[in-house]
């Protein structure tokens, strides 16, 4: 009887050490994923950031430009009050004028 007593003990300890042992490994499974989506998540607000921070500076520098130049605002300012055949015209004009400095933005 004594040996049936131990086996059972034996088997319930061992039992009980695997439980726990399954459930701090679930809670520390958790961590680490959770740890790796923090750290992700601070990489891509970074990129994100830096991206955001370069393509604002790009726009306003085209801005610049085409504020600066007289040509573009004539442009603009008749095709605001023209037909669509000389929008298409003075589109024409106006790719032709920004080609240069477009390309340099890109």
């Amino acid at each position: 009887m004594s040996k049936l007593r131990i086996i059972i003990l034996l088997f319930v300890l061992l039992l009980i050490a695997n439980v726990s042992i399954f459930y701090i490994n679930k809670i520390n499974v958790e961590d680490r994923i959770q740890l790796v989506l923090d750290d992700n998540l601070v990489k891509l607000d970074i990129h994100y950031n830096s991206v955001l921070i370069h393509q604002t500076q790009i726009a306003d520098s085209f801005y610049n430009i085409i504020v600066n130049k007289k040509d573009l605002l004539k442009l603009y300012s008749k095709a605001l009050n023209s037909s669509n055949e000389e929008r298409d015209i003075l589109r024409k004009e106006l790719i032709a004028l920004v080609q240069f400095e477009y390309r340099i933005f890109t």
